[in-house]
């Protein structure tokens, strides 16, 4: 019995999302046949986006302050390094000589990601972490309802038949 239940617990908890991914770090991209930069983010656990023909993703790189805080540094490209800042791209590709095009140039997405609102962004997450929880609750309490009336009836039963024999 107690090997059904842990079975039964088992299955119905494999589809939980157990761990989530981090998200790609904010990086650069460039077009060396336009000339063109833009912002790129590849996306995290439920989204992810690529970048378009003939664009190419760069990354910082990354070193920890005296402090101890997070420093993104200088990237790395073909046509040369600059300065990287989350947020002003835009600094980074006049330091290279290219022209800015969007703060996010992955295929498919909106020119302006970060001036959407951050439930906009993470609404679809949060449903489907949502559901889940409530689709496995569901299933648990039902399941741990059937067996406990179970017991109880049983014992109840184990009693009437003890009092009858006598």
């Amino acid at each position: 019995m107690r090997k059904f239940i842990l079975i039964t617990s088992l299955i119905l908890l494999f589809p939980v999302q157990i761990s989530q991914a981090a998200p790609a770090p904010w990086g650069l991209a460039l077009n060396y046949e336009t000339k063109e930069c833009a912002g790129f983010w590849a996306g995290d656990e439920f989204t992810g986006y690529g970048l378009p023909e003939g664009w190419k993703a760069y990354y910082p790189t990354h070193e920890s302050g005296a402090e101890g805080k997070n420093l993104w540094r200088k990237i790395q490209t073909e046509a040369g390094e600059c300065s990287f800042q989350m947020r002003n791209e835009e600094a980074c590709c006049m330091e290279l000589g290219y022209r800015f095009v969007s703060d996010n140039i992955g295929k498919g997405q909106i020119n302006k990601l970060r001036d959407r609102t951050v439930p906009e962004r993470q609404s679809k997450g949060i449903k489907a972490n949502a559901l889940w929880f409530v689709i496995v609750f569901l299933v648990l309490a039902a399941v741990t309802i059937f067996f406990l009336i179970r017991y109880l009836l049983r014992g109840r039963i184990t009693k009437e038949a003890g009092v009858d024999k006598k």
